[in-house]
């Protein structure tokens, strides 16, 4: 882990069993910064009438030295979904966006919910909702990572 470490090395020889040396120093470990994103499990989604909500899961590991705070949100191209995170270790479910707090080398499963907003009652076709989960670290200088889902919503009439 980052930090400053105190030590001491102690020397000492068999001949002269009285007799020891001590030296004492600082280790400085600066943080290091690095982490993984899977991709959703799974992908592509249907939802129907009766399954309107669709799960999917995504898995994070804080791969650094340091703890680090990542903030997850989701958003689709047409606004046309709402997205809940559901954080393990919180109660309930957070709409649109999520803060985690990972310490080093550590991982964890994100459940997330999607539900379209409006749902058609007839139709030929299901309607395709391609959304993105971007993971931005709030720690350290770290670029942001995405992921790509798609969620397809069937009418209630349709084919």
């Amino acid at each position: 882990r980052a930090g400053t470490y105190y030590l001491s090395l102690i020397t000492a020889s068999p001949d002269y069993a009285n007799r020891s040396s001590a030296h004492t120093g600082t280790l400085v470990l600066n943080p290091y910064y690095d982490y993984s994103l899977s991709d959703l499990s799974p992908k592509q989604q249907n939802v129907t009438f009766n399954k309107q909500t669709a799960r999917t899961a995504l898995a994070l590991a804080n791969r650094g030295n340091s703890d680090c705070v990542y903030r997850l949100d989701a958003e689709d191209d047409e606004r046309g979904c709402h997205f809940e995170f559901q954080v393990p270790g919180d109660d309930g479910a957070l709409l649109g966006h999520a803060e985690v707090r990972l310490a080093p080398d550590t991982a964890i499963t994100v459940p997330m919910r999607a539900t379209p907003n409006k749902r058609r009652f007839f139709g030929v076709s299901k309607h395709h909702y391609l959304y993105t989960i971007p993971a931005t670290p709030l720690s350290g200088a770290q670029s942001p990572r995405a992921r790509q889902g798609q969620l397809s919503a069937a009418p209630l009439v349709g084919p």
